[in-house]
């Protein structure tokens, strides 16, 4: 700890440590500068490189996020003994929670993974994915907020990973199935391991893979976040908390989305347009005893759905029945007997004279909510039945109703409709995102505030890019609705394509499985075609990545023409007999024609050999040193002459004049003289002439 606390003394004073943090100890500590408390982080163990980048790793992927959610990071430094400065947090984890209260109620842990949810959808948002998500990560003020920490292991999409393949990192038992295989982590690996947290906060322990089926909304949500295939869970983690805010509500019991008016049921009355306004405002519905009345605001979804279908009919919205809630006014039972109606609408003095004929009588009318007038689903009021002559008049007065029921109805649809496109929420046209990735197609899609649908489908795409969408790009839709994407699966199962011609398993049948990062590893073998696949790996039908690679083996011929080597340089003759697949036996010679170095020869040369067969290659080690014979002790010319070309060497002559008899022709030096030279090398002999008279 000196060192570090020492690297940081000048800004930042440690106190007391607050526990581990991943790959480090957290000690809380006071910024000098600012007079603040902060947390820093410092390595338990000896620093590697691997180790100092991930703590810059985490340092930069956290400092990339800002939300409220998100321990906030301010400050990294250290270079070989890194350390990371982050928001001080008066809480504890929610490790600590489990270990002091063992399980949560449904509310607290909808509350909890709602915001874990928020955090981890602003770091997908941002291109980080945590790979990470523990009870350990997570810490919870005393004023029940949550902030998601340690993004020590967290992925960045603009980095190169710090681990070998297959290698994995995060927490056993959290991990998602793809992350255990060691393939890529996304978004939805977080999702997962959100769904193994929010299990253990409600059960106190983690799955084992024998729970029982779920059974409220919650466990419903919890069960879809860990589903085995990324797909079949939630795409995203907003998703999650929309699902959890919306299946929970502050009190913890089911979400209420009515508005609850203490009314009895009434019949439909009034004008053709009184009546599609009262339908507009208000949708009603009649329950049984012990039920009640709800009133729902037109949907928001609906608006816009009519304005994509434009001129098409709308079907009338039929309002669900609403489960009671605890304390609520419930709405008195209608009476059983139905007063008779007249084919025309009761108005004005009838009205008014009814009604003080039922209060005589002692019947109670119950009051109707002032602020909204709701009407019983569309329906033609049912004349009384009047026993009468059958005549032309008759049948003029039912056909009446009839025509005046269905332009009740009709006008009930019109101005349902009109109301519904007229109170729309803001509009925006749908982004193109065919073609894009589909982090990046999500991104965008969130940004021009629509929620995103998709689905994976099998295609020759790579994996993860968007093959089409719903609505079309430029359609106008309302914000806040949801466009459906459809998906290239990310995986793919490898075709059998053994005993297939190399150009079409690649390019036909693997291709068409959107498998393009082909390996291609040489066969050389005697018993199948040149150009046959021979194996894959991994091996046909095995489920794999698009993006992994795939080895592919081919058949090549085995039979080589053996070249003729010489006067080439060993070491050049060596690679390329071991390019053609031959192994090398080297031998060494002297010689007067070819320097050291260079081959002299090789054999086999212009023969047909199998791959593995053995060339021998002679080498020459240059000419051979012989004994040079001294011959410059009145030897005449032609004796020496005669005696150094017997030893193997060339003689070159040079005459001086002399004007002694005695050395006339006679060697008067020699070049070497004595000594060892190469063979075939030249010795000069100085010999003397005499001038003739």
């Amino acid at each position: 700890m000196a060192s570090v606390a020492d690297l940081i003394a000048g800004r930042y004073e440690l106190g007391v440590r607050l526990g581990s943090g991943g790959m480090g100890d957290v000690w809380r500590a006071r910024d000098v500068l600012l007079d603040r408390p902060v947390a820093v982080k410092v390595p338990v163990s000896t620093v590697t490189p691997s180790s100092a980048e991930r703590f810059r790793r985490e340092a930069r992927a956290a400092a990339r996020l800002n939300h409220p959610n998100v321990v906030g990071v301010y400050d990294w430094g250290g270079g070989n003994q890194p350390y990371i400065v982050m928001e001080f947090v008066d809480g504890e984890s929610l490790r600590g929670v489990l270990h002091s209260r063992h399980r949560l109620p449904e509310a607290e842990v909808a509350a909890i993974g709602a915001q874990i949810a928020d955090a981890l959808d602003h770091a997908h948002h941002h291109g980080v994915v945590h790979r990470d998500v523990k009870p350990g990560n997570v810490l919870l003020t005393a004023d029940h907020r949550v902030k998601v920490t340690d993004f020590g292991i967290a992925l960045s999409s603009t980095a190169e990973g710090l681990t070998e393949t297959g290698v994995v990192l995060g927490t056993v038992g959290y991990l998602a199935p793809e992350q255990v295989a060691g393939l890529p982590a996304d978004a939805r690996s977080d999702v997962y391991s959100l769904g193994v947290v929010l299990h253990e906060l409600l059960t106190g322990e983690r799955p084992t893979g024998g729970e029982d089926p779920p059974r409220t909304d919650i466990e419903r949500i919890v069960a879809k976040c860990r589903a085995p295939e990324p797909g079949a869970r939630y795409q995203r983690a907003a998703e999650v908390a929309e699902a959890l805010r919306g299946a929970v509500s502050v009190d913890g019991a089911a979400p209420v989305t009515a508005v609850v008016v203490d009314t009895p049921t009434r019949t439909a009355a009034g004008t053709a347009a009184g009546t599609a306004m009262g339908a507009a405002a208000s949708i009603t519905s009649s329950v049984t005893a012990g039920e009640r009345t709800a009133v729902l605001p037109p949907p928001r979804a609906q608006s816009a759905a009519a304005a994509l279908v434009g001129a098409a009919p709308i079907a009338p919205v039929i309002a669900p029945v609403i489960a009671p809630v605890a304390g609520a006014a419930v709405a008195p039972e209608p009476s059983p007997e139905p007063s008779p109606v007249p084919a025309k609408s009761v108005t004005g003095r009838k009205a008014r004279k009814a009604h003080r004929k039922a209060q005589r009588a002692g019947q109670q009318f119950p009051k109707v909510a002032p602020a909204v007038k709701p009407v019983q689903p569309l329906k033609p009021p049912k004349p009384k039945r009047v026993r009468r002559a059958r005549g032309p008049s008759h049948w003029r007065a039912r056909h009446m109703v009839a025509i005046a029921a269905a332009l009740i109805a009709v006008a009930a649809v019109v101005g349902l409709a009109v109301v519904q496109l007229s109170s729309h929420g803001p509009m925006a046209a749908v982004p193109a995102v065919t073609q894009q990735d589909v982090f990046a197609a999500a991104a965008a899609l969130k940004d021009a505030g629509f929620a995103v649908d998709s689905t994976e489908r099998s295609s020759p795409r790579p994996g993860g890019v968007i093959l089409s969408q719903r609505p079309a790009p430029g359609v106008q839709l309302e914000q806040g609705s949801t466009v459906h994407l459809v998906v290239s699966s990310t995986s793919a199962e490898v075709p059998d394509v053994v005993n297939e011609d190399y150009d079409t398993a690649v390019g036909t049948d693997l291709a068409g499985a959107g498998l393009v990062n082909i390996s291609v590893v040489d066969d050389f073998r005697a018993d199948v075609t040149p150009g046959t696949v021979t194996r894959t790996a991994p091996v046909a039908f095995s489920n794999v990545r698009k993006a992994a690679v795939l080895q592919v083996y081919v058949a090549r011929d085995p039979h080589v023409d053996v070249p003729n080597l010489q006067g080439t340089d060993q070491a050049a003759a060596i690679q390329r007999l071991k390019d053609m697949g031959l192994e090398v036996a080297i031998r060494t010679a002297t010689s007067r024609t070819y320097a050291s170095g260079l081959v002299i020869k090789n054999d086999h040369a212009g023969d047909t050999l199998t791959r593995g067969d053995t060339v021998t290659i002679t080498v020459s080690t240059g000419p051979k040193l012989v004994k040079v014979p001294i011959v410059n002790n009145g030897w005449s010319y032609d004796d020496a002459r005669s005696e150094l070309e017997g030893a193997g060497f060339v003689v070159a002559i040079v005459t001086t004049p002399v004007t002694s008899s005695s050395q006339d022709g006679k060697v008067l030096a020699e070049n070497p003289a004595g000594g060892t030279a190469a063979e075939g090398s030249t010795v000069t002999l100085t010999v003397g002439l005499k001038a003739k008279k």
